[in-house]
Order: structure tokens, then sequence, then C-alpha cells
């Protein structure tokens, strides 16, 4: 089952931004993320200070 994700209008602007090779990851990121919301890898951690689980993914 895939999910939908869902971006602000400035998204496309701040990721034409990044140089080309860190677009490609994370848009392949974002994939992880359409494929399975709740990762259960290294890949994420969890953000303190927000309400419920709010994790980041990491891009190295």
């Amino acid at each position: 089952m895939k999910f939908e994700i869902i971006h602000k209008p400035t998204f496309t602007n701040q990721l034409l931004a990044f140089p080309k090779e860190q677009v490609v990851q994370i848009l392949e990121k974002i994939q992880i993320l359409q494929d399975d919301p709740k990762p259960h890898s290294n890949v994420k951690k969890k953000l303190h200070g927000y309400q419920g689980n709010v994790y980041r993914l990491r891009q190295a």
C-alpha cells in the first residue's frame, strides 16, 4: 500500500536549491516514507519538543 505525500507549495523551490545529487537522495527518502510512513530502521530519529510522534529522516 502506498501512502500519499502532501507537501507545502514552497517545497519544490526549496528542493531545487539543492545540488542534483542531494535532490536524488531526498526523493529516495520521500519514497521510503510513501511506502512506509513509519520506517523501522536507523533512518529515522524521534524529534523532541513536538506533540505526538514526529520523526526526521537522516540525509547524509
